[in-house]
């Protein structure tokens, strides 16, 4: 923190940007997001502030702050399965958004790009809710088994046809 008397009369405490400058052996000392989208949290624009890293880092500041500051609490259990549903919310949406195109008609030279941006979005979306999956099951956090609430099981059914 850096403190700043304004007009002589206010004393200002506010966050550094702190990066190591490279001609002078000194931190910058610029206030903390100057010139970026994240005023008072990160790294100025000057020291990677304003890239997709820099945003992102003050964006979990700013996300560890609100937590901080509400005392949301969870457990692991129940994090992992959040992080689930967005996945799974995520490649629903991706599949609607690609048989919306192919629902349409034959897939045109036109909207081929686009198909393929959903369908790639859907990979990716799929692959990240593999490995979380794996995570959660690997450290024997929630429930393993397939919910048995979703439409067309039934209770003991595990989709093999035996």
């Amino acid at each position: 923190m850096r403190e700043c008397v304004v007009r002589g009369v206010w004393v200002v405490s506010y966050a550094v940007c702190g990066a190591r400058r490279r001609q002078a052996a000194a931190r910058c000392r610029r206030p903390a997001g100057w010139g970026t989208l994240h005023p008072g949290v990160g790294r100025c624009k000057l020291h990677a502030g304003s890239t997709v890293q820099g945003t992102a880092a003050a964006a979990a500041e700013l996300a560890r702050r609100h937590s901080a500051m509400t005392g949301v609490e969870t457990t692991a259990a129940e994090f992992l399965q959040q992080a689930l549903n967005l996945h799974a919310g995520e490649v629903e949406y991706y599949g609607e958004r690609l048989r919306a195109l192919v629902g349409a008609g034959e897939v045109e030279l036109g909207d081929r790009s686009l198909f393929m941006y959903w369908l790639r979005a859907r990979r990716r979306a799929l692959g990240r809710g593999c490995k979380l999956a794996a995570m959660t099951i690997k450290l024997g956090v929630g429930d393993q088994q397939p919910n048995s609430s979703r439409p067309g099981t039934q209770s003991g059914d595990d989709g093999s046809g035996r």
